[in-house]
């Protein structure tokens, strides 16, 4: 495992490790350094660490959190996520209101720290454009992937305890540009007007910066070739509770217990 030290997005060093010459990643964007990492060490997990928070990494339950391959974690200690809560005029999911207090699914991504597979990264190169902005781009890579199978937690088991910072939320014109990005066209309209009408807020600029970006594609199969290999104990004789609402469909429910039956 690799984890890289950084300021505000720059690396600085990896943490615990001579190996690695320490000119050859200073003062490079962290996005750059990791899938420089990913493609040297293919079969390690590629981490990440805040400077500030270094002597609360949880180093040591990486690997153990980080099971198998297609799976992305980070945690953001801030109240504050890194797009604000404006991203709730766009996503209504339940990936929004994360709680931080335990392992919860998000594609939110945060540069305080995380971790994710070195074959996730090089399944991805020069797929996803690199952002300078380090938690632009972690929440881009999770965003786009996270439909295509890869599993992403906010988890607060990265940190040994808690600690207090504070996150710079994103100005709306990141805000304006990562829906551009990943949503579809008609939500950055809808923001503008979300911003208008809730918040008395007339952002026209923010919402011309972003009308000649694309949306970020890649292909439906692009973490096919990852061969998954969870390092946890398989269970055994395992009893699953199905629950599920219905009222007046007979037919289907009869239809849909067969169907579970067979499973």
């Amino acid at each position: 495992m690799k984890i890289i030290l950084h300021t505000e997005g720059i690396a600085e060093r990896i943490m615990e490790n001579d190996v690695i010459n320490r000119g050859a990643i200073s003062g490079k964007i962290v996005s750059a350094v990791m899938f420089q990492l990913a493609k040297e060490f293919p079969n390690e997990i590629i981490a990440w660490c805040d400077v500030r928070l270094e002597s609360e990494c949880n180093a040591a339950i990486i690997a153990e959190i980080l099971h198998h391959q297609k799976m992305m974690v980070s945690y953001n200690p801030s109240p504050e996520n890194f797009l604000g809560k404006v991203i709730g005029f766009v996503d209504e999911s339940i990936f929004i209101n994360v709680n931080k207090e335990v392992c919860y699914p998000t594609w939110q991504m945060s540069g305080f720290c995380g971790a994710i597979h070195a074959s996730v990264l090089n399944a991805i190169a020069g797929k996803i454009p690199i952002n300078k902005n380090f938690d632009y781009y972690l929440n881009s890579i999770a965003k786009t992937l996270m439909p295509l199978g890869l599993i992403c937690y906010s988890e607060p088991r990265l940190l040994r305890k808690k600690v207090k910072v504070n996150q710079k939320n994103a100005p709306l014109s990141t805000v304006y540009q990562f829906v551009k990005q990943h949503y579809k066209t008609r939500w950055v309209l809808l923001l503008f007007l979300n911003l208008f009408i809730y918040e008395k807020r007339f952002t026209l600029l923010g919402l011309l910066s972003c009308l000649f970006l694309k949306k970020i594609h890649v292909p439906d199969d692009i973490l096919e070739g990852i061969e998954v290999q969870s390092s946890k104990q398989k269970q055994h004789n395992l009893s699953i509770d199905v629950l599920f609402p219905t009222i007046g469909r007979e037919k289907y429910l009869y239809d849909f217990l067969h169907d579970l039956m067979a499973q």
